[in-house]
């Protein structure tokens, strides 16, 4: 049974690997996955993926019982931002404060808008919806590649205002904190320098990837390009654009300083309270933007819900604990154990809050850390799973959105976000010797 047990732990992951760049959809991939587990585990197919502690029903409800209200408000709060011009208002200061003369400051300046409204609470879901649009006219005008924009929206949403920028509003941040007991800006020192070390990568990756399309000669893609819109609308003065996300940000940091539980959820509903208020005469319907905000949500929830699902179900099975086992056994120290667990979930699964949610029930009550602050703990193991296999649903969701493919932009993830979260463990663990 072990090694069928095992076969079937392979095609599980090779079927998520394949089905996702085939298009298939991450519901119906995590199901069909979590029933080959189930049969090849000889585990009984209607309890474990419906009924018990272990179900596929149960690992994704739990996710969704804990952090809906949050992909709620995230989701409601972009909604405002969109429909009411903020995103353009704030888009367009900071063009004019870089221009459009240099291809190269376009390209910081979209990783500088995405950074702003992901560290403003903006889920990265909802905010490809923002920024995708943004860019494409940029780039359409300036004749730029459109396979350049992976990096900087990649970089500005998925690395250090997801994991380690002290107060960061990510539902990441958010699980680790339930799970160690920290806080969202534990470690503030140890996670910016982490952050500039990012930051400094991804402008480096930004300048190298532009120079090599230039010296190619390519330029905007026919296949990318549409017919720009012709309309004039008012919208929201850049302060009123970005008092939001500034409230929100600074209301996570004093909350946390003060030790207030649950402050993510005071810091959104402060932030959708005024923007209710900024943005009432530039929105067309207050009913509106709520209803489409909240069906976003489900949107939002239900792709890092089902891959826990399918992790519940994975973690559940023989197969599985002999894998880990194994790994659990090699001579390494607790917190490098638990980041090479955390890296090979991240690979199977495809969602890092997932997966961090999945380490923190199933394996870190295993290890003793009391050698280790839980802050620095709490900052390697909230970066580990930052990188991106072709099957997370974020990276599926751009494809759609952005047009592009996995060849035509799984060349820059792999070396610009993976390589940079990979250096980034290495340098964090590296120093632990000064911040543990």
């Amino acid at each position: 049974m072990n090694i069928i047990g095992i076969i079937g732990f392979l095609a599980a992951m090779f079927l998520m690997l394949w089905g996702s760049t085939r298009g298939y959809h991450i519901i119906i991939l995590t199901v069909l996955a979590s029933v080959i587990l189930v049969l090849s585990n000889q585990m009984p197919l209607y309890d474990t993926l419906f009924a018990g502690d272990q179900s596929f029903v149960a690992g994704m409800t739990s996710f969704i019982g804990r952090y809906f209200v949050i992909f709620l408000l995230s989701a409601i709060l972009a909604k405002y931002i969109e429909n009411s011009g903020a995103a353009k208002s704030i888009a367009q200061y900071i063009i004019s404060k870089t221009g459009k003369e240099k291809p190269y400051i376009i390209l910081v300046a979209l990783f500088t808008f995405a950074s702003i409204l992901t560290l403003g609470g903006v889920n990265l879901f909802v905010a490809m919806f923002v920024i995708i649009p943004l860019a494409r006219d940029l780039f359409q005008e300036l004749d730029m590649s459109w396979k350049l924009v992976v990096t900087p929206y990649m970089m500005g949403v998925g690395t250090f205002t997801m994991t380690t920028m002290p107060g960061t509003p990510a539902i990441q941040n958010v699980i680790m904190a339930d799970v160690l007991g920290t806080s969202l800006t534990t470690q503030p020192i140890f996670g910016l320098v982490l952050s500039a070390f990012l930051i400094i990568y991804s402008l480096w990756r930004m300048k190298v990837e532009l120079e090599d399309s230039l010296a190619k000669g390519e330029g905007f893609e026919d296949r990318f390009r549409v017919k720009a819109e012709e309309k004039s609308e008012e919208i929201p003065s850049f302060f009123l654009s970005i008092s939001p996300l500034l409230i929100l940000f600074l209301t996570i940091i004093i909350g946390s300083l003060m030790k207030v539980e649950n402050i993510i959820l005071y810091a959104l509903t402060f932030a959708v309270l005024l923007s209710v208020l900024n943005f009432n005469q530039y929105i067309d319907s207050q009913r509106d933007v709520l209803n489409m905000g909240a069906i976003n949500s489900i949107t939002s929830v239900m792709a890092p819900a089902v891959t826990l699902g399918f992790g519940t179900v994975m973690s559940a099975t023989p197969s599985f604990e002999m894998i880990m086992g194994f790994f659990q056994s090699l001579p390494l120290t607790p917190l490098l154990s638990l980041i090479v667990i955390t890296a090979i979930l991240q690979f199977v699964i495809g969602s890092a809050s997932g997966v961090l949610s999945i380490v923190g029930e199933k394996f870190v009550p295993l290890y003793d850390l009391s050698s280790y602050d839980l802050g620095y703990v709490h900052r390697m193991l909230l970066t580990t799973p930052a990188f991106m296999p072709p099957h997370v649903g974020a990276y599926l969701t751009f494809l759609d959105v952005s047009k592009l493919t996995h060849k035509d932009s799984f060349k820059q993830v792999m070396i610009s976000l993976n390589g940079g979260v990979a250096l980034t463990v290495v340098l964090g663990y590296l120093l632990g010797f000064i911040f543990n």
